[in-house]
């Protein structure tokens, strides 16, 4: 990918990123348009030369063409520097701003028309220009802060909470649906879809059962587990909690099963 990894700033600070041995650096950047910033080329919006397709197609041809014409060209020690001048050329010819951005009534479209909240709508934009930089092969990796507020006030005004909850929804769905619609870039045969992982970390659990403050606890400690699956693992709910109980679950099975103890 030509920038392996994104991320996000919230209140100016870099989303977390691990360190592993040879992982790719993070590339930060403010917002979603900002992400679109980092591909898009200049030299394409110069008016009186790259800005017409012609003159693109033209350049591309000329520049491949040149370096075709090289003594080193059949050598396998320049193919590594070689390949990456023509996706350096390539994106050089492009205006990617065009292909990245939110497309008009997109952001509404993905929301279902549902009332807006900022935050959803900030959400939006930025998983449109992510499924459009995934579908071009542009980035491996994107990590985008989503609300970073506190949600003891939902139960304040739950129709609110309702369209926010419903909000989020829709648009992970039209994400996962715009991701399937496209063949994955390494492996025609299959779509992008089935080689994405979508990970959520957030707050810690939260007590269902009170209102009034919702507290930062579960009853008797219990943790549950919801998996979006792709067929590979059973979806769905992993263990069950009540008022004055909990039911966990078989790692086997993914079945409630009551006999696997209170870790």
């Amino acid at each position: 990918a030509t920038v392996p990894a994104i991320g996000i700033k919230f209140n100016n600070t870099d989303p977390p990123y691990g360190r592993a041995p040879g992982a790719a650096p993070q590339s930060t950047v403010a917002d979603a348009a900002s992400m679109i910033s980092l591909f898009s080329s200049a030299a394409s919006q110069v008016l009186s030369r790259l800005m017409s397709s012609q003159n693109q197609a033209a350049f591309d041809l000329y520049y491949k063409a040149f370096q075709g014409l090289t003594k080193t060209s059949s050598r396998a020690t320049y193919a590594r520097a070689f390949t990456d001048a023509k996706v350096a050329e390539n994106l050089l010819a492009k205006n990617l701003r065009t292909l990245l951005q939110p497309q008009p009534g997109q952001q509404a479209m993905w929301m279902n028309n549902i009332p807006g909240n900022e935050k959803v709508q900030a959400m939006t934009d930025a998983l449109i220009v992510t499924a459009n930089a995934f579908k071009l092969g542009l980035t491996s990796q994107v990590t985008i802060p989503v609300f970073m507020d506190d949600p003891h006030g939902a139960f304040t005004d739950v129709a609110r909470a309702g369209r926010i909850a419903d909000g989020t929804a829709r648009v992970l769905q039209a994400f996962m649906d715009d991701l399937a619609s496209e063949k994955e870039p390494t492996c025609s045969t299959r779509p992008l879809s089935d080689n994405v992982v979508l990970t959520v970390s957030g707050d810690l659990p939260k007590d269902p059962f009170t209102r009034a403050n919702w507290p930062d606890a579960t009853p008797g400690s219990s943790n549950w587990i919801y998996v979006m699956s792709n067929g590979y693992i059973k979806p769905g709910w992993h263990g069950d909690v009540k008022e004055d109980s909990k039911t966990l679950f078989n790692p086997r099975t993914g079945a409630l099963d009551g006999a696997q103890g209170e870790e």
